[in-house]
């Protein structure tokens, strides 16, 4: 069978495919790298995490050694969700500072995101000099993919390099749309390690091969399940997701979790294909619970059979726990998201701290991913007890379910602009 040029959910045709920066000179250039500076913050607006801005330290360190002249642009949260006018805390003034120090060269914040002032400090730009675009999202046409902010973009530079694993899921105009005007268009290095993280868990993996799903967004998951089952020897099942799983496999009704009748008929699809062996799918056996309402400090191990619509569940049990613990110890690849309750509560910690034990005790691969499962694992033990922490959110779920990024089909099907 032929490949289709944006066969973009196939691991193996994206790293034959895809452009990548290593193959372009970009010595003399004026060169725009979309990275991904959409970090944790904490309560207070300070920076939890740094991993991303240090993630596109490669590309930046390349493209500063072969003489090219650099504008970094990125986002930070949603700067205009209240009006019209941006959140100024989320400007990148703060950042800019950051980066120097990262980075270890002198980073120019822009006047602002694009306009006359903007494109005359990225047109002077001498080689080896950085310029930091403000916040992108501080413009409206960034998430509506507008095409004249996107050509606005493109000018500025002779090459795009995205470098943006965790916002490829994003049809926003420096995500997709400015690939329709960019002279060429390349893959950095931050996102090429992602695709080879994936491509090393998934496609060619050490078995047994065991992979945790948990934490929420049931219906967004269930794909992921649905592929995972076909790959991996074991799948466990914890948080929201465990626990509609569990209640389904025994008969309790779900009228509650508010789920769609799709829904409902794909994960009972699933329990079936899991009783003839397609995967040995592990479900809790008992959780920790407590009524509705009460205080979560006195919840209490309860048995998934005498789970009622009255309890809600915020960790798996210790008898689960005991079980995920020896199956996984004996697992040779390990692929986690989603924590396995509501981990931020402190009744409810054991069992997502238990995962981050097993992640680093693994003598094998261990790929992780997800925005609460990053933060579990930065708070329970570190970055460096993982083989790959990936940056992505969404990305990386779509990623593991095998659908196409909206970024990587722009990329792919990029055809250089003549001059």
């Amino acid at each position: 069978m032929t490949e289709t040029p944006n066969d973009n959910c196939n691991l193996d045709a994206l790293l034959r495919q895809l452009p990548f920066l290593g193959g372009f000179d970009p010595a003399g250039r004026r060169v725009f790298v979309r990275a991904d500076f959409n970090v944790p913050l904490d309560n207070y607006g300070a920076m939890v995490d740094d991993g991303r801005l240090r993630a596109v330290l490669p590309t930046i360190n390349y493209l500063l050694d072969h003489g090219a002249r650099v504008i970094v642009g990125g986002h930070l949260r949603n700067p205009l969700a209240g009006g019209s006018e941006p959140d100024q805390s989320l400007s990148f003034s703060a950042l800019a500072h950051r980066l120097s120090r990262i980075w270890e060269v002198e980073v120019e914040l822009a006047p602002g995101v694009v306009g006359p002032e903007t494109s005359r400090a990225a047109a002077g730009l001498a080689p080896g000099r950085v310029l930091l675009l403000e916040n992108l999202r501080f413009h409206p046409g960034e998430i509506s993919g507008d095409p004249d902010f996107a050509r606005q973009l493109a000018a500025m530079a002779d090459l795009y390099v995205n470098d943006a694993f965790g916002v490829c899921h994003r049809d926003h105009a420096s995500m997709t749309t400015i690939t329709r005007f960019a002279p060429a268009c390349v893959a950095g290095f931050a996102l090429r390690n992602e695709l080879l993280a994936l491509h090393r868990a998934l496609s060619h993996p050490a078995h047994p091969l065991g992979a945790i799903i948990g934490g929420g967004h049931i219906e967004f998951k269930l794909p992921v399940v649905d592929k995972l089952m076909g790959l991996a020897d074991y799948l466990f099942l914890g948080g929201a997701m465990g626990d509609a799983f569990s209640r389904l496999a025994y008969g309790s009704n779900l009228d509650h979790l508010g789920l769609s009748p799709a829904s409902l008929a794909m994960m009972a699809r699933l329990l079936d294909d899991a009783r003839h062996g397609r995967s040995k799918l592990l479900l809790p056996l008992d959780v920790m619970a407590v009524i509705r309402g009460d205080d979560p400090a006195g919840a209490q191990p309860m048995s998934v059979l005498d789970l009622t619509a009255d309890y809600i569940t915020g960790d798996i049990g210790p008898a689960t726990r005991l079980l995920y613990q020896e199956v996984l110890a004996g697992c040779r690849t390990i692929i986690w998201n989603g924590p396995m309750g509501t981990s931020e509560t402190p009744a409810f910690t054991r069992g997502t701290a238990l995962m981050t034990k097993i992640m680093a005790e693994c003598p094998g691969v261990t790929l992780a991913g997800g925005v609460d499962t990053s933060a579990a694992i930065l708070k329970m033990s570190d970055r460096s007890q993982v083989s790959f922490l990936s940056a992505g959110g969404s990305a990386f779920l779509k990623a593991l379910a095998g659908r196409p990024l909206a970024a990587l089909t722009a990329l792919l099907d990029h055809r250089p602009r003549k001059e």
